[in-house]
């Protein structure tokens, strides 16, 4: 399988990581408690072995607006501009290569993007009105394929095609659909109810887990993660509990609706609405999601989904810099999160101010120095964690 990363019911055994389980389980879901209060703050080195930053570079005239999602494969970052449905490629050292930007609604154009990753030495990006696009590298237009209505994410691997539909697909509205050699499978039937959802869109759909060999799919409207095998075949549902914090699926419906009131219902009681992220790396599994007036979160799991830690600030004891419980792109040994440059220069100069610093080749003082200028722009810096 090529390996691209994503800057996403039968009886299995009852898992609760270190927290003991205080609700019934849906039958066949494998479930892990999670109590949010305690989070804390942790030694970045418990889990990252350094730092390195990478400014994405590109002109005044041309802005990114709403760095939505982002993707990391052979030396290119790929930045979706959100606000204008373009697609910002960059060298590994965010040097600016091409802007992609067809907008419209004919032959050719879109108007937003929902999706997008790399075949070979093309970029396919899915988009509305419903379609796919396949340019290459230089943006030159080499396919153009229309899309059913309700199509979501998919995940291409050598031999097959896995697909996710929100609202269902088919007779038996399977949320998920292997396709390969023209025969087709399905999983997950939709649930009663979910089809009243608004389609949301988010930067993150399949992630691969290298280490583990499994795709991970992390369900936009529930706690729960479809774990399938390298070859696309479903092989489990795990589901996150989050006690007190947990938003019950009957009141998630009946705020499916109206964006305003669930927002504001979620502000007055705090709960976990959605997970943000599910990630597989060597060592440990990594789980993010945010809690209204609580912060962001990252869960550190073992293979066992027994709970290593969990953080809810990071004491960097590596360079010293603030580092944001951010998360927005990972590869299999990273994971990435946004900065604006300016905020990047303001964060350096509070935390260096007067002190005698080190400029060694790659260390973030020598990164400041190199772009000193730069970051007083409206730039990205991204800040890349190694594992």
């Amino acid at each position: 399988m090529r390996s691209i990363f994503r800057f996403l019911v039968f009886a299995f055994p009852l898992v609760c990581g270190v927290y003991a389980c205080d609700s019934k389980p849906e039958e066949g879901v494998t479930i892990i408690s999670i109590d949010p209060d305690k989070s804390g703050r942790v030694s970045l080195s418990e889990h990252f072995g350094g730092v390195e930053y990478v400014l994405l570079d590109y002109p005044d005239s041309m802005p990114i607006v709403n760095a939505y999602n982002m993707f990391f494969a052979d030396d290119r970052i790929l930045v979706e501009s959100r606000e204008t449905a373009a697609l910002f490629v960059f060298d590994g050292k965010g040097k600016l290569l091409n802007v992609i930007r067809s907008f419209g609604e004919g032959p050719g154009e879109i108007v937003h993007i929902d999706d997008f990753h790399i075949e070979g030495d093309r970029i396919v990006i899915t988009g509305r009105p419903w379609k796919q696009l396949a340019f290459d590298f230089d943006g030159n237009l080499l396919e153009e394929v229309r899309l059913e209505p309700g199509y979501n994410r998919n995940f291409k691997g050598e031999d097959f095609s896995l697909f996710h539909y929100q609202y269902g697909e088919g007779e038996d509205k399977w949320t998920f659909q292997r396709v390969a050699d023209g025969e087709v499978e399905g999983y997950i039937p939709l649930k009663d109810g979910y089809e009243t959802f608004i389609r949301r869109g988010y930067p993150w759909g399949f992630s691969f887990d290298p280490f583990r060999k499994q795709l991970y799919f992390t369900e936009t409207n529930t706690y729960n993660v479809q774990i399938f095998d390298d070859q696309g075949y479903w092989k489990d549902s795990v589901t996150f509990d989050f006690g007190r914090y947990s938003l019950d699926p009957k009141k998630r419906l009946e705020l499916a609706q109206d964006h305003q009131q669930r927002r504001t219902y979620l502000e007055d009681n705090p709960r976990v609405e959605v997970l943000t992220t599910f990630n597989g790396y060597k060592g440990f599994r990594m789980l993010t999601f945010h809690l209204p007036g609580h912060g962001n979160h990252a869960v550190f799991l073992d293979d066992d989904y027994q709970v290593l830690s969990q953080v809810k600030e990071w004491e960097n004891d590596i360079d010293g810099m603030k580092i944001y419980n951010y998360h927005w792109a990972f590869t299999e040994d990273e994971v990435i999160y946004q900065l604006n440059s300016r905020k990047f220069y303001q964060d350096y100069t509070e935390t260096f101010n007067g002190k005698k610093v080190e400029v060694r080749p790659g260390n973030v003082h020598d990164f400041f120095e190199k772009n000193k200028e730069k970051l007083m722009e409206e730039k990205i810096v991204l800040v890349k964690l190694r594992v």
